[in-house]
């Protein structure tokens, strides 16, 4: 709380204490006009940066308590920057279908649909969530959030794009309300051994992994359908941003007897307009692609930190240890993409001696990095998680981390962390993956 300068009503700088308000804030009355004043909230105006660290926190599996208690914010700010967020999300889910073709090629086009189950304020109130998926893209194209009768199969292909409901083969598994929504020339009811879903089952565990609202036993779950829906739009929207700059999108038309598919295939996106929403927005040319010596890169963004305390609390005896030094270490963190440019936290931190064990220690940095580290917890388990959930290889998971972080990590590094996880990805160090 800020103490007030002078008083509001006559401008004097004569006042004193004046008993307490229910909440505990300190009141104050003026000596001049006798005019009660209390202490006024500081402005705690959110960074950008901030806010796209929360916003990125906001997809993955954390709680909104738990996001809270890692940032420093109050739940209730908390909550109307998660219905800001949702609500920025667009209707079409960032699916670019592209306008400039690059090259003409036969190709058939085939997507997937699923169901998977959630559940909002109790189990008894089930929420469906049906997914409709390009086979090829692995792009996201239609999502629809309610039960499990044919009404919701129906909606679910309203939503689809017109190029896929035309032209797309779609592929799911026997059940039955498909029957009659999609039309028979262009459904295929097929078993898990025929492996034509995988692609989309895969994605129903990615979004178990990365949305507490849907772990089947969690104390995250969704209070309010709304919100349940926007969390879930919101996370779609990040991740088709993120496939199209992986793959390239097609179209295309029905052509000749033999129903061939002619496709023009764009392999850059023409226009990046109205794709702008809170976090990692459209994909820019890489400007060091092509460098081969680490001392080309871009000299990295310096960031001090300080971990310095007069006394700390001996580890082994728990007595009030003087500081006795200080030292430096250097971590590498996540790029700052606003400068395209990598980040290193510069940590100045205390070395204590107890008199009563004779022992030196230093302040704790296991919040920052593991000990004799030169990686951040969070490029540690962005790193792991890439190769353990998102399947990418050691090499090209090294490239995505500084193309897309711009942190630099060599993939034997990114090898030695995940098996260090064991075969299930717990994380290195104990830390879990996001």
């Amino acid at each position: 709380m800020v103490i007030p300068a002078s008083c509001p009503a006559c401008g004097s700088t004569r006042y004193k204490k004046n008993s307490h308000t229910r909440h505990g804030k300190q009141h104050y009355l003026c000596k001049n006009c006798e005019r009660q004043l209390s202490a006024g909230a500081a402005n705690r105006l959110m960074a950008t940066e901030r806010r796209a660290e929360i916003a990125n926190l906001l997809r993955e599996r954390l709680s909104l308590r738990g996001i809270g208690r890692a940032v420093g914010v109050s739940l209730t700010w908390l909550l109307h920057f998660m219905v800001e967020c949702f609500a920025s999300c667009p209707a079409h889910l960032h699916v670019q279908l592209p306008t400039r073709p690059a090259k003409v090629l036969l190709y058939k086009l085939e997507a997937e649909a699923d169901e998977m189950w959630s559940f909002v304020q109790k189990k008894a109130n089930k929420q469906w969530i049906w997914l409709a998926m390009d086979a090829t893209t692995r792009q996201i194209i239609a999502f629809h959030v309610g039960d499990r009768s044919r009404e919701s199969a129906k909606a679910l292909w309203g939503e689809i794009p017109e190029v896929y409901q035309e032209h797309a083969i779609f592929h799911t598994d026997q059940y039955e309300v498909y029957n009659g929504v999609i039309p028979a020339e262009r459904h295929k009811a097929i078993t898990k051994q025929a492996r034509k879903t995988n692609h989309i089952e895969r994605f129903n565990n990615t979004l178990r992994q990365r949305l507490s609202r849907l772990v089947r036993a969690t104390l995250s779950f969704s209070k309010k359908v709304a919100n349940h829906i926007g969390a879930i739009k919101f996370f779609i929207c990040h991740y088709n941003l993120e496939k199209a700059g992986d793959y390239s999108i097609f179209t295309g038309f029905w052509y000749g007897s033999q129903r061939a598919f002619v496709v023009e295939c764009w392999l850059q996106h023409a226009s990046t307009e109205d794709t702008a929403m809170v976090g990692p927005g459209a994909y820019r040319p890489d400007p060091t692609e092509g460098i081969t010596t680490i001392a080309n890169l871009p000299p990295p963004e310096i960031v001090p930190a300080s971990r310095t305390y007069t006394r700390q609390a001996c580890p082994r005896c728990g007595y009030q240890a003087y500081r006795d030094k200080q030292y430096q270490r250097t971590l590498h963190d996540l790029g700052n993409l606003d400068l395209w440019c990598p980040r290193d936290l510069v940590v100045t931190y205390s070395q204590h001696y107890c008199t009563k064990c004779r022992k030196y220690f230093h302040a704790d940095l296991s919040d920052l990095a593991p000990p004799g580290a030169q990686y951040t917890h969070r490029v540690m388990d962005l790193a792991v998680r890439l190769v353990v959930e998102d399947g990418l290889p050691y090499r090209p998971a090294s490239w995505h981390l500084w193309r897309d972080h711009r942190v630099f990590v060599p993939f034997a590094t990114i090898q030695n962390w995940v098996e260090a996880g064991g075969k299930k990805g717990a994380g290195t160090h104990g830390h879990g993956l996001p």
